[in-house]
């Protein structure tokens, strides 16, 4: 009967610590929902043995390493792991996944030499809360094409590599209360809505004119944003917000 089975919801099942490796063996599961298994700490070995799967979400949990198999989830398209700084040590989540693109330290707990470009079928990547720091983005993301959405709401980070300007299919970058985030020099060139309220340490914004359709932005109580290249040259723009951005009172009245 389970080898039928398309969606397993284990929400909140705060007791299981580890997955059965018998669940890589589900052919057909599609959906899985481990949200709320907050003693939950790894996946099994063979997770990547899952080829059907599409959305996996594991929000809240204590999820200390990805197996080495998780690049193989080709048909992947949403994964969502909010919320995982709750248990993990500061610096240590987005190694998971920045160990998928290089061996970034011989530690067991971060190496994992399988590449994120596995993850071709990507639509969607939720990293929101999970104490992200400067250097724990993967430098290359080329290997995202597929993705159309990426939240990394409520991080440490003080830039985003450059390679996030690759993401061509990228349309939509959540990046609210990213307090040390200085600068965003480089975006994806399709991009449609950027996210960035409570950004307070976002003093640099890309060139505006460098856009064929300039995205819609949220830019509100980004304190230290003092100019906004590009603004003058625009001839249309849908909607921009910038509640409380007082620095930026000047460059407004002269565009």
């Amino acid at each position: 009967v389970l080898d039928r089975l398309v969606f397993l919801n284990l929400r909140d099942c705060k007791k299981i610590r580890n997955l059965p490796s018998s669940i890589c063996k589900l052919k057909s599961l599609e959906r899985l929902n481990l949200t709320g298994c907050s003693s939950l700490e790894g996946l099994p070995e063979h997770f990547g043995d899952i080829e059907s799967l599409t959305e996996l979400l594991a929000e809240e949990t204590a999820i200390k390493q990805l197996p080495y198999s998780f690049g193989l989830l080709k048909n992947l398209t949403s994964l969502s792991l909010r919320g995982s700084n709750k248990r993990l040590p500061t610096k240590s989540w987005l190694s998971l996944l920045s160990s998928l693109v290089r061996r970034r330290s011989p530690d067991p707990i971060r190496f994992l030499p399988t590449s994120i470009s596995g993850l071709c079928s990507l639509k969607e990547l939720v990293l929101t809360d999970c104490n992200l720091f400067e250097g724990d983005i993967p430098v290359d993301l080329r290997g995202l094409g597929s993705l159309e959405e990426l939240k990394l709401d409520e991080n440490n980070f003080v830039s985003l590599p450059s390679s996030l300007s690759n993401l061509s299919k990228l349309r939509f970058l959540w990046l609210q209360n990213c307090r040390s985030l200085q600068s965003l020099l480089e975006l994806p060139p399709n991009l449609s809505v950027l996210f960035a309220d409570d950004c307070t340490s976002l003093e640099k914004l890309p060139n505006l004119s460098n856009f064929k359709r300039v995205p819609t932005l949220f830019l509100t109580d980004c304190n230290k944003l003092a100019e906004i290249q590009g603004l003058e040259n625009l001839h249309s723009i849908d909607v921009f917000h910038m509640e409380r951005c007082s620095n930026l009172a000047n460059t407004i009245k002269d565009s």
